[in-house]
């Protein structure tokens, strides 16, 4: 997430209340701002014998269940087209996660993803 310039980035622990975190980022409830690139994730809570979740792991997946579970919205202003990702916990229906970006942001995370030397 370096060098794509989000105004409020925040990874939280898997017990932290994500409400505070979220009003801080201008996205609680249902009115919230998509002007600026921002995000919140939840990070979940390593299993025994299993490494933290790190942040890149939590990013990607929230992206991805965001998408798996229908929850990805746009808007389209002209000259610039603004995603957002929301996730939710299943067994709460709690957010845990909103990622709000630009179509720019997801071509260069494609294009850093989709190269094999990239990878470790």
């Amino acid at each position: 997430m370096k060098n794509r310039y989000f105004k409020y980035q925040k990874f939280c622990s898997s017990n932290t209340p994500i409400e505070k975190e979220l009003e801080k980022a201008f996205m609680k409830g249902t009115e919230y701002c998509i002007k600026c690139k921002r995000y919140v994730c939840k990070k979940k809570t390593p299993k025994k014998k299993e490494l933290p979740e790190t942040e890149l792991d939590c990013f990607l997946r929230h992206i991805r269940n965001s998408i798996a579970h229908g929850r990805v919205y746009y808007k389209n202003d002209g000259n610039r087209v603004r995603f957002v990702f929301e996730d939710l916990t299943p067994s709460s229906n709690n957010i845990s996660a909103r990622i709000v970006c630009i179509k720019a942001d997801l071509e260069y995370w494609k294009s850093i993803l989709s190269n094999p030397k990239n990878y470790k």
